[in-house]
């Protein structure tokens, strides 16, 4: 039997019978119209109504490195609340007891997080504080800032942080890390990796790298700091789209700035703030999510004229991929949901 009266509701169908209403939505908020079924056959299959016994074994779609599962908001203006899940790569780094959040990070496989060397700071700003790892917190597959619950969140004290040896606090250059996480985590919906640039040699007659990204080009950012100078921090998830920009607007401005190591990106109003420390500057290759920058420093936040710094990825990625294996963050690297 065939039910026609289409009913503007989310209707259970195979691939959402476990798990209604949530995966029904297209985004947040937005149902998928569709048919009511009577009780006895409840689920909608191929415009049937079916009992739940006779649903096709369900494909199960192999996890990615730069893929997402939900879609991000195209419309930015001014920065925007990210979609829950859809950036399943942004990563938290808490620090202290009390738990405070410190700085963001960059799944790039199940074992470990790319993120910036100044999030290691000791209180006075002039060491680094690796003494003790279990100070730390990493955060992953989360959605709010606060402790609030998500849907899924895996925390972790670090195994180990790996600081780039050439990190100089004066200067803040080389300014890059890694955590290695004591347990792989599991791939999912809404925790996955993104894809790590390959190593490209920086050409000072393009201004970028052979990789890219080149100038004027956009690409996101997400983070849960201040949305302007002096704001307050955001509880939720925020994502904007930035301009890549000339590597002589940063000279400028900031004396340590090196354009082959550091990237000039914003300056257009929208910008990373006080809390974004560490997290990634996502351009898009093809049909995939690269982690090209780690936002850094600057001076006042979301400035028009008064672009950010970002470490330049594919400066170090032969440097990444030395410690945490040629897998890791490797497009062609193929993850089963549930596995680590």
């Amino acid at each position: 039997m065939v039910y026609t009266t289409c009913m503007p509701r989310c209707t259970a169908t195979c691939a959402n019978a476990d798990n209604l209403p949530t995966t029904c939505q297209t985004q947040p908020d937005q149902c998928i119209a569709g048919c009511k079924c009577p009780d006895n056959l409840p689920i909608l299959n191929d415009g049937l109504c079916i009992p739940r016994a006779l649903c096709p074994t369900p494909t199960v779609e192999p996890i990615q490195c730069g893929k997402q599962y939900l879609l991000h908001q195209v419309r930015i203006v001014g920065g925007e609340t990210a979609n829950e899940g859809s950036w399943p790569w942004a990563t938290q780094v808490h620090k202290g007891i009390p738990r405070t959040f410190q700085c963001g990070g960059t799944l790039i496989c199940s074992g470990w997080v790319l993120t910036a060397a100044h999030c290691f700071l000791s209180e006075q700003g002039y060491s680094l504080d690796l003494q003790h790892m279990n100070v730390y917190l990493v955060k992953i597959g989360k959605f709010r800032r606060s402790n609030e619950p998500d849907r899924q969140t895996v925390s972790q004290v670090p195994e180990r942080i790996v600081v780039h040896d050439s990190y100089d606090v004066t200067r803040n250059i080389h300014d890059i890390a890694l955590i290695k996480l004591r347990t792989p985590v599991e791939m999912s919906n809404t925790i996955r990796p993104a894809c790590l640039p390959r190593p490209s040699t920086y050409l000072p007659s393009m201004g970028t790298s052979i990789w890219g990204p080149p100038f004027g080009s956009h690409c996101y950012v997400v983070g849960w700091g201040s949305t302007r100078n002096r704001g307050p921090t955001n509880e939720y998830l925020k994502q904007a789209r930035l301009q890549v920009k000339l590597n002589n607007v940063c000279q400028r401005l900031y004396m340590y700035y090196r354009p082959n190591i550091n990237m000039c990106v914003g300056g257009d109003g929208d910008d990373t703030c006080r809390g974004d420390s560490g997290g990634p500057l996502m351009c898009k290759h093809g049909d995939r999510w690269y982690v090209d920058g780690i936002t850094s420093y600057g001076r006042r936040c979301g400035v028009v004229g008064e672009p950010g710094v970002y470490t330049r990825v594919t400066s170090f990625s032969s440097w990444i991929r030395t410690i945490t294996g040629n897998t890791c963050g490797h497009p062609d690297t193929v993850w089963t949901p549930g596995t680590n």
